[in-house]
C-alpha cells in the first residue's frame, strides 16, 4: 500500500457540536437534572426550621480605647483608627468566648436550652447510629451543659457591619422564644464581662507609687544641678564658653602670624648667609695697565745664552751626557716661564668691600629678629595650651550640666505623665464602679415570628441552577472522556483514513438489507421504516450507497489498477458488515457493473443465505474442504438477481485458518475473477478471527465498517496499524449506525 495523502480535519468547536452533545446525552442530562433537583427539594422539606433573633450594638470610642496599662511603654502613641479596629476585634472575641456562653447556660439552665423534643428523642435508629459512631471514635457523649453550650455556639453569629462601629449579634435556635431570651441574656452577660476584661488590676496603686518615687528623684536632681552651678561660678555658661572659644581663636590666629614671620626671617637669614659666602671681603680700588715687563726681557736674554751654551756642549759631548741633559732641562724651564708671562704688566690697588660690610650688618639684624620671633612663638604656645585646658574643663562642666538638665526634664515629663495617668485611672475606676460603658444597644434582640431557615424559594432556585450545571457538566465531561468514533471527521482525524460513507441508524423493524436487487429502492417506501435525525426516506439511503460505489471505484486512495475484489470487514460482530456487503453488491449491479458475485466468507456467523433466502450449503466451506481442483473452476452459486450471484458460506467443522490459508481458496478466487467482473466478500470480524487478515490481503480493496459510538478510536487505530503492517489495501471507512440526535428543524437553523 503506497502512502496516501489524507486530509486531517482538526477539531473545531461549534454550536452544532454543543447541541450534538446535549441531544446525544439528553436522557443522562434529564436523569442528573431530576435527581439533583429532587435531592434539593427533599433536603429543603426535611430541613428543621430555625428561628433567628438579632441585635445591634454601637461601640463608641471611650475609656476602653484609652485605658492606662502599666505594661504600655511610655510615650507610645496609638492611631485612633487602628485602636478602634482592634477594639472591635476584641469585642468580637469577647462575644465568641466560651466563658460567656457558659455564663448564659448557667443563668438560663441547660434543661431550658435543651428543651427541644427533637434533640432529646432517643429513637432506635438514633441510638444505633450513635452506637456505630461511638465504636469508631466519631461520637462522644456530652453532658446537658456541654450540649447546651454547643447548641448556642453553633447558632451564634457575630460580626461588624461594613465601615461602621456597629456589632451585629444573631442567635439561631429551633425555638423562637429561646432565641430571644438567650440573646438578651448573652448581651447582658457580655456588658458585665467586658468591664472585667478591660479593668487593669493594680494600675491606680502603681501610678500613685510612680508619682511619689519620680517626685523624690526630681528633687535630688534639682539639688545636684544647683550645687554644680555654684561650683562652676559662671552665670552664663554658654556666653563664657563662647568667649573662651573666641580667645582661643585669636591666639591661634596670632600664632599663625608669628610662625609665618619666623619662616620669612629664617629664609632671609639663609639668603644673606649665601650672599656673604659668595661676596669677597676686599675689592680693587685702582688699576694701571701697559707698564714694561723687565723680567721678561732678562729671561729672554738668559734663554738665548742657554741655547748658545747648548750648541757648544752638543758639539763637545754626546746627547746622553750629563751636561747636555742639564742644559736641555734649563732651556725647557726657561721656555715654560716665558710662556706664562706677558710682555706688559698691570698694577692694582686693593681695599675693604663696603657691600660685604653692609650685608654682614643686615645678616646680624635678621638673626636677632628670628630669635625674638621664636621666643614669641613659645609664649603663644603656652597661652594656647592654657586656654585649651580651660575650654576642656568648661566642656566637662557643660556636659555635667546638660546631663543634669536632661535628667531633670525627663523626670519632669515622667512626673506629669504619671500624674495624668493617675487621674485617668482614678476616673476609670470610678466609671467601673458605676458600670458606665461605651457600648450602646442600638437594636434590642428581635422576637422572631417566621423561621429564618430553610429559605424554600432560594433553595429551589439554587437547586435548579445546580441541577442544570450538574446535567450540563455530566454531558460535557462525559463527552470529553468519550473516545468512541462518532463522526466522519473523527475517522479522518484519528485514523487518517477517508470516510467513504456515513450510514444512519434505523429505528424500524426492517433491516437495511435487500432481499432482491429491486428492493433497495422499494425498501424506503415502507412506512414502518424511519430514519434517525435528518436522514429520512429511501432516497437518502440510495444516495449513500451510490456515493460509496463512486468513491470505491474512482478513488484509488494511493492504489493503482482497477479493483475487482472488494472485501467488507469489521472489527466486531454486529457492526453491519453483512448488510453493507449485500447492499454494496446490489448498488454495483444497478449501475451496470455486473455480473457481480457476493461471497459469504463469514463462516462463524453466516447471514447472507438468510437475507436472500437460499440454502446455506453447498457453499465455500464445502468447496474448500471436499471439492477437487476441477470443481473449484465451476463452484455452485445461487442466482439471487439479474447478474447477481451468491456463494453462501456453507457448513464447516474445521478451523477457519486452515480453510482460508489453503491454496484452494486462492485458486477459487482466481477462477471466480474470470467469471465475474466484480466480487464482494463478506469477511469475518477482525478481532476474534485472525484468518480475516489473510482474506483482506487477497482483496483489491477493503472497506472497514465501524459502528458509530461503539469502537474507541485507540482500538480502531491499533487494528488499522495491524492491517497496514499486513499490507492490506484499505480503501476507506464506512461509518455505520450513526446517530443524528439534533432535530432536523434545529439542525437547519444552525
Amino acid at each position: 500500500m503506497s502512502d496516501a495523502t489524507v486530509r486531517i480535519v482538526e477539531p473545531q468547536g461549534s454550536l452544532r457540536d454543543i447541541y450534538y452533545v446535549l441531544f446525544a446525552r439528553k436522557w443522562q442530562f434529564l436523569l442528573v437534572f431530576v435527581l439533583t433537583w429532587a435531592a434539593v427539594i427533599v433536603l429543603t422539606l426535611l430541613a428543621p426550621k430555625v428561628y433567628k433573633s438579632e441585635a445591634k450594638l454601637l461601640v463608641k470610642p471611650g475609656r476602653e480605647s484609652l485605658a492606662m496599662d502599666p505594661t504600655i511603654p511610655e510615650g507610645r502613641v496609638l492611631s485612633v483608627n487602628r485602636s478602634m479596629h482592634e477594639q472591635l476585634n476584641t469585642e468580637l472575641e469577647i462575644l465568641n468566648s466560651r466563658n460567656l456562653l457558659e455564663r448564659v447556660v448557667i443563668q438560663l439552665g441547660p434543661d431550658y436550652i435543651n428543651a427541644d423534643p427533637e434533640d432529646l428523642s432517643e429513637g432506635p435508629g438514633r441510638k444505633a447510629a450513635r452506637g456505630v459512631l461511638r465504636r469508631f471514635g466519631l461520637f462522644k457523649d456530652l453532658s446537658l451543659k456541654d450540649r447546651a453550650m454547643q447548641k448556642l455556639a453553633s447558632g451564634l453569629d457575630v460580626g461588624v457591619l461594613k465601615e461602621t462601629n456597629v456589632l451585629r449579634v444573631a442567635l439561631e435556635t429551633p425555638d423562637p422564644k429561646l432565641s430571644e431570651t438567650a440573646l438578651v441574656t448573652l448581651i447582658g452577660e457580655y456588658l458585665d464581662a467586658r468591664l472585667t476584661v478591660y479593668q487593669v488590676s493594680g494600675s491606680h496603686d502603681f501610678f500613685r507609687e510612680q508619682v511619689q518615687s519620680t517626685k523624690l528623684e526630681l528633687e535630688a536632681v534639682d539639688e545636684q544641678l544647683r550645687m554644680l552651678k555654684n561650683e562652676i561660678g559662671v552665670v552664663d555658661l554658654v556666653a563664657h564658653r563662647a568667649a573662651m572659644v573666641h580667645r582661643l581663636g585669636s591666639l591661634e590666629q596670632e600664632r599663625d602670624g608669628v610662625e609665618a614671620r619666623l619662616a620669612a626671617s629664617h629664609a632671609a637669614v639663609q639668603s644673606l648667609d649665601e650672599d656673604l659666602a659668595q661676596m669677597p671681603q676686599t675689592t680693587t680700588l685702582e688699576q694701571t695697565v701697559g707698564r714694561p715687563n723687565h723680567f721678561m726681557d732678562n729671561a729672554r736674554v738668559r734663554l738665548l745664552d742657554l741655547r748658545l751654551r747648548e750648541r757648544e756642549l752638543s758639539a763637545k759631548y754626546p746627547e746622553d751626557s750629563r751636561f747636555v741633559t742639564e742644559i736641555h732641562e734649563q732651556i725647557e724651564a726657561a721656555e715654560k716661564l716665558l710662556a706664562g708671562e706677558t710682555n706688559t704688566l698691570t698694577e692694582r690697588k686693593v681695599g675693604v668691600n663696603r657691600s660685604h660690610e653692609e650685608l654682614s650688618i643686615a645678616f646680624q639684624q635678621e638673626r636677632r629678629n628670628a630669635t625674638a620671633l621664636e621666643e614669641q612663638r613659645r609664649v603663644l604656645a603656652g597661652q594656647l595650651e592654657a586656654a585649651g585646658d580651660t575650654l576642656r574643663q568648661l566642656n566637662d562642666d557643660e556636659a555635667k550640666l546638660v546631663r543634669l538638665e536632661r535628667e531633670q526634664a525627663t523626670l519632669e515629663r515622667k512626673y506629669r505623665d504619671y500624674a495624668e495617668k493617675l487621674e485617668v485611672t482614678r476616673i476609670s475606676r470610678a466609671l467601673e464602679q458605676e458600670k458606665i460603658s461605651n457600648v450602646a444597644i442600638m437594636q434590642p434582640p428581635t422576637s422572631p415570628v417566621l423561621p429564618d431557615r430553610p429559605k424554600t424559594a432560594l433553595n429551589l432556585a439554587i437547586g435548579l441552577l445546580l441541577a442544570l450545571a450538574g446535567g450540563l457538566g455530566w454531558c460535557f465531561v462525559g463527552a470529553c472522556f468519550d473516545h468512541s468514533i462518532r463522526t466522519p471527521e473523527c475517522v479522518e482525524r484519528r485514523l487518517q483514513l477517508p470516510t467513504l460513507a456515513s450510514l444512519p441508524r434505523l429505528c424500524g423493524r426492517r433491516s437495511l438489507v435487500a432481499r432482491k436487487p429491486e428492493l433497495l429502492v422499494k425498501l424506503g417506501e415502507s412506512r414502518r421504516l424511519k430514519w434517525a435525525g435528518r436522514h429520512n426516506g429511501s432516497m437518502g439511503l440510495v444516495r449513500h450507497f451510490e456515493a460509496l460505489r463512486h468513491d470505491l471505484l474512482q478513488s484509488s486512495n494511493g492504489f493503482v489498477g482497477m479493483p475487482r475484489v472488494f472485501g467488507v470487514a469489521g472489527f466486531h460482530h454486529g457492526e453491519g458488515v453483512t448488510t453493507i456487503a449485500a447492499n454494496l453488491a446490489v448498488t454495483l449491479l444497478r449501475h451496470g457493473e455486473g455480473p457481480v458475485l457476493l461471497v459469504d466468507a463469514n463462516l462463524e456467523t453466516p447471514l447472507l443465505h438468510h437475507v436472500f433466502d437460499v440454502p446455506q450449503a453447498p457453499g465455500i466451506a464445502g468447496l474448500l474442504e471436499e471439492a477437487e481442483a476441477e470443481d473449484l473452476a465451476n463452484p455452485v452459486v445461487f442466482r439471487v438477481g439479474a447478474q447477481l450471484d451468491l456463494l453462501p458460506a456453507g457448513v464447516t467443522t474445521g478451523s477457519l485458518s486452515d480453510i482460508f490459508s489453503a491454496p484452494k481458496f486462492k485458486a477459487l478466487l482466481e477462477g471466480l475473477k474470470e467469471r465475474y467482473k466484480l466480487i464482494v466478500i463478506d469477511i469475518p470480524a477482525l478481532q476474534p478471527a485472525p484468518c480475516a487478515f489473510h482474506l483482506c490481503r487477497l482483496c483489491d480493496r477493503v472497506l472497514l465498517v465501524i459502528e458509530a459510538e461503539r469502537e474507541r478510536w485507540e482500538v480502531a487505530d491499533s487494528m488499522k496499524r495491524r492491517l497496514v503492517a499486513a499490507r492490506v489495501p484499505i480503501a476507506g471507512v464506512v461509518l455505520n449506525k450513526r446517530r443524528f440526535p439534533v432535530p432536523q428543524w434545529l439542525y437547519r437553523t444552525l
